[in-house]
């Protein structure tokens, strides 16, 4: 099947400057994490078509809602973008929100929109001027997770080098907050990038952090995926791919979920496929938030998803599919533990 489709490459540009030093609570602001109302998703719902549909039996989601798994009152923070930037409009948050639902409908969805930690850098002017920092921070100080969550970051930098190394600023501090939140038994998915790179984008390439790539749920004869300038992309395209095959955009992750051809949200950009690495993170994030709902640590989530994923390989390239049904082979649903 023939398909020309333009890759909504979904990658922040951002940089930062001076050095880490003032205190990060001088920033602090608990309203700035709230929880997403039905009232709230209702406004903003998309229409999943029988593509997207298509998808999920595809990563074994279909045999986990069969067995009962919704992801209950497993809480899970989206760090992304709601408001109105130009260059992706309100929707991309709001995709991402959807696509959890569609394969943890029960979770506790809370939302925290990184166009206000854009807007407060630019207003106040102070250190740190990593909007990652700065939204991971007030997750590890004002969201209640109870030692049980879940968090979907569906972007990342173009530049990764000094980032996620001791040579960059605000390193020390990075690792200490994504650290702290790993100690706290939370679980932090990242996209992996959309630059056909062979290593993922900052915060996906943190140890603590599960990288995520992205894969085909169809066959295609012919894709091509459009350069952008402002990433520095130069565009790629892939030709006779078949199901599960690795998309050419794709950053190199710890495990891959599909990102394309899954059109599952027909209004987003106006009739615009949600596709990209951006797509496949929150589906991992779905099946860690599932096998949170069955008991598991953040580790022990994140170990077992990887060890029971599908093995394949394309080209000389050996990698890690998304099966969440043999991630829950054997498990259950349980109660989570009520926190004081």
């Amino acid at each position: 099947m023939l398909r020309l489709v333009g890759v909504l490459l979904l990658v922040l540009a951002l940089s930062g400057c001076g050095a880490a030093n003032s205190a990060l609570w001088s920033f602090a602001d608990e309203s700035i994490i709230q929880p997403v109302s039905y009232l709230t998703y209702v406004n903003h719902q998309f229409q999943l078509n029988v593509d997207f549909e298509q998808a999920l039996p595809l990563m074994g989601f279909d045999r986990a809602s069969e067995a009962g798994f919704t992801g209950e009152g497993v809480p899970v923070l989206i760090i992304d973008f709601f408001g109105q930037r130009d260059s992706w409009g309100s929707e991309h948050g709001w995709a991402v929100l959807e696509t959890l639902m569609a394969v943890a409908p029960h979770a506790e969805y809370w939302r925290l929109d990184l166009d206000q930690i854009m807007a407060d850098i630019q207003r106040d002017l102070n250190e740190p001027f990593d909007p990652v920092l700065r939204a991971l921070y007030q997750a590890l100080r004002f969201w209640s997770s109870a030692g049980q969550g879940v968090i979907n970051m569906s972007f990342g930098y173009i530049e990764t080098s000094g980032l996620c190394t001791s040579g960059n600023k605000y390193h020390a501090s990075i690792h200490s907050t994504i650290k702290r939140l790993w100690n706290n038994n939370i679980n932090l998915v990242a996209s992996a990038g959309n630059g056909g790179k062979f290593f993922p984008m900052y915060p996906a390439c943190m140890p603590q952090v599960m990288a995520v790539g992205s894969i085909y749920d169809e066959d295609v004869e012919f894709a091509e995926w459009a350069e952008n300038e402002a990433t520095g992309f130069s565009g790629c395209t892939d030709t006779e791919v078949h199901t599960g095959d690795i998309t050419c955009f794709s950053n190199r992750g710890e495990i891959y979920a599909v990102g394309a051809f899954a059109e599952g949200y027909e209004h987003y950009q106006g009739q615009q496929p949600f596709t990209g690495t951006s797509l496949a993170s929150p589906l991992a994030a779905g099946a860690i938030a599932l096998l949170r709902e069955a008991g598991l640590s953040a580790q022990g989530a994140r170990k077992h998803l990887s060890d029971t994923a599908t093995r394949t390989q394309h080209g000389s390239v050996v990698y890690r599919v998304l099966n969440v049904a043999a991630a829950l082979a054997g498990q259950a649903p349980v109660p989570l533990q009520t926190h004081e």
